[in-house]
């Protein structure tokens, strides 16, 4: 048992530091690019590809968060990392004359969190958790069964959700489930889980503008560090 936790500790030791944690942000961003890469170019999910491709990057991404809690020494290089990040990605967004402003709201959401934690004492890296893992896997999962569904056309998930600016619900169900599974691994009561999900799953329905990867981690995050307390 003593030689397993020498050898834990050691692993935590080499995992641990700035440096390390600039070196697996940046293959973990290149892994998920590269594999939506080669999703776009063999075309496997028929009319879907280009949704998948871009799922994959956001959901792919969002596991950043472990790389923040366990790697990271400094959060202000953290903070930097995304900050670079969402200059990139608008400038792609603008050469591309498109209006996916979610790649820049991405890492600024995640931002705010990590300030909220690091700097100014609100929530913990639980609640912090719950706001990016669940704005990734649960918006990500949302926008994939959502499509999915729609395109199979059946007839009751793929109904859309009233004023809902096309939210389907077979896309809001995937988020609740995926969120309250994400709150539930964190530690949360099932009542709990689900009431974060369902807040977070209104607002990713109800959120217009494209706005949804700035508001869905904040709603997830206030509602996580309420609960936190009780």
């Amino acid at each position: 048992m003593a030689a397993s936790q020498e050898v834990v500790s050691e692993v935590a030791v080499v995992m641990h530091g700035d440096l390390t944690a600039v070196i697996y942000s940046v293959l973990l961003i290149s892994l998920c690019v590269g594999a939506a890469v080669l999703i776009l170019k063999a075309k496997p999910f028929g009319a879907l590809t280009e949704e998948v491709a871009r799922k994959v990057v956001h959901i792919g991404v969002c596991n950043w968060y472990f790389i923040w809690r366990f790697c990271f020494e400094t959060d202000a290089l953290a903070i930097l990392g995304l900050l670079v990040a969402a200059i990139a990605n608008t400038a792609v967004t603008v050469k591309n004359g498109n209006r996916r402003w979610g790649l820049t709201y991405y890492p600024l959401a995640i931002i705010m969190v990590i300030s909220c934690v690091s700097f100014w004492g609100k929530g913990s890296y639980v609640s912090a958790g719950i706001a990016i893992l669940g704005m990734g896997y649960g918006d990500g999962l949302a926008a994939l069964c959502g499509r999915y569904f729609t395109e199979k056309k059946v007839r009751i998930l793929s109904r859309p959700l009233p004023c809902s600016h096309g939210k389907s619900a077979a896309g809001t169900l995937a988020f609740i489930v995926s969120v309250s599974i994400i709150a539930l691994a964190f530690g949360f009561p099932l009542y709990w889980s689900l009431l974060i999900a369902l807040a977070g799953a209104i607002c990713e329905a109800y959120t217009p503008y494209g706005l949804d990867n700035f508001t869905v981690p904040g709603i997830l995050f206030i509602m996580s560090v309420l609960l936190e307390t009780l």
